[in-house]
Formats: structure tokens, C-alpha cells, sequence
């Protein structure tokens, strides 16, 4: 074989062994970040439920699917999209030092982007589907439309974190495992199954709250209850 060719060869054998080396990186660092997934014989708890067949949570009716609308196009944000908004949101930067040590108005809301808001009512305080850096198990993929008006470390003490389903846009493992780490962890309530991935992340399975449909659990004076999505409109 020429040089020429023996050095191609070499080369290319090279790359591919990058490549290799990259992709099972990538593959390890989002298995990492999904956290563990039920058992067989934990979702067997289920088998009873009118909404859990074949293994799977089902849903309560066919659910619209309006692509056309999506701000991303297939994917957080793209910027290819048409409904992309075409500058960032204005929005007011918050520190730990903007939050007073428990909740002193009767209801507060902040917004903190997609899906995330941190809410204050009837003297407790929550986070609904905190999500601080990518809607992706991968780092480079899906960022954040813009950054959130304040950093997860800048929260201000928590009573308990709502999370409303286990897509990464709505259930960030960075942000998990910063609570997980806290001296006092929040409460979670979740739905069902999806305990098992928060223990996985370091949440205390004492610390954790799961509602199926129709069930109901209260936070100080509030009474949360859990419904199809689609449920009221």
C-alpha cells in the first residue's frame, strides 16, 4: 500500500477512534443525567389503574398536537422558527437578597421562563418545574431561550417543588441535584413513577409526594390535587 494511503488510513482510523471516544462521553454523560427509571415490579403498583396499561401511563384522551404553533420548530427555541420571538423578553434580575426569609405577601408570582415559576401563596413558597440551563440531557442541546432572572443558586429557601411530568424542559438534573445537596431539602411532589428518578438524583424518598389522577395532598394550607392534563380546557 502507498504511504500516501497508509497515512489516510491512519488518519481516519484516528478520527473514528475520537468520534468513538466522544459519542460514548456523550452517551454516559445522558444516561447520568436521566436518572433511574421504575422497575418492573414497581410499576406493577400501577397495573391496577384505569390509565396505566401495557406498561405505560396512558393518556386520559387524545391530546392536540399543533406543530405549526411550536415556538421552537423541533427544537427549544430554534432560531429557524417562525413564531420565535424576536428578542429576548424584558425581565427584571432577582437575587436571594429580593426575597424576604418566609413568604409575606398572599400571592407573588414569578415567572422564570418556559415552564418555570416560583410562586408564593398562603404563607409557603414553591417552584414549579424548575429548569435553569438546557431542556436537554445533552449540554450543547436545547439551551434556555434566554437565562432565567435569577440563578438556582440564588433561590431563595423552598417549601416543596412541583414537578408536573419527567421531560427534561420541565426536569432538570443539575437543578435536582442542587436541592438534593441543600441542608433542608424541599418537598416534592411529583406524579406517579417519577420518584424513583428523584432518588436517583439524591432526593430522600421520605421528601417525596407522588399523586395520580384525582389524588390530593396538602402544602401548609393549600390543597394540591392532581388532574389530566387538559382537564379544564
Amino acid at each position: 500500500m502507498p504511504r500516501f494511503f497508509r497515512r489516510m488510513l491512519n488518519v481516519l482510523l484516528v478520527c473514528g477512534a475520537l468520534l468513538l471516544v466522544v459519542a460514548l462521553g456523550l452517551l454516559c454523560y445522558a444516561w447520568r443525567q436521566a436518572g433511574s427509571a421504575p422497575s418492573d415490579a414497581q410499576l406493577a403498583r400501577y397495573a391496577h389503574l384505569p390509565y396505566f396499561q401495557d406498561g405505560r401511563f396512558q393518556a386520559w384522551q387524545e391530546l392536540p398536537y399543533m406543530p405549526e404553533k411550536k415556538a421552537g420548530q423541533g427544537s427549544f427555541g430554534s432560531p429557524a422558527s417562525p413564531n420565535r420571538p424576536p428578542r429576548p423578553f424584558p425581565m427584571v434580575r432577582l437575587t436571594q437578597a429580593d426575597f424576604a426569609a418566609a413568604p409575606a405577601q398572599p400571592f407573588t408570582y414569578y415567572w422564570l421562563g418556559h415552564a418555570s415559576a416560583l410562586i408564593e401563596m398562603a404563607g409557603v413558597r414553591f417552584i414549579v418545574d424548575p429548569v435553569f440551563g438546557n431542556a436537554s440531557p445533552l449540554p450543547f442541546l436545547l439551551p434556555r431561550f434566554q437565562p432565567p432572572p435569577l440563578a438556582r443558586e440564588a433561590l431563595p429557601p423552598l417549601d416543596f417543588v412541583l414537578i408536573t411530568h419527567d421531560h427534561y424542559d420541565h426536569l432538570e438534573a443539575a437543578t435536582i441535584r442542587h436541592f438534593a445537596r441543600q441542608a433542608t431539602v424541599p418537598r416534592f411532589i411529583v406524579p406517579l413513577g417519577l420518584g424513583v428518578r428523584l432518588q436517583g438524583w439524591g432526593i430522600p424518598a421520605d421528601k417525596i409526594t407522588e399523586l395520580g389522577w384525582a389524588e390530593s395532598t396538602t402544602a401548609g394550607a393549600i390543597i394540591l390535587t392532581a388532574v389530566p392534563a387538559g382537564a379544564f380546557g
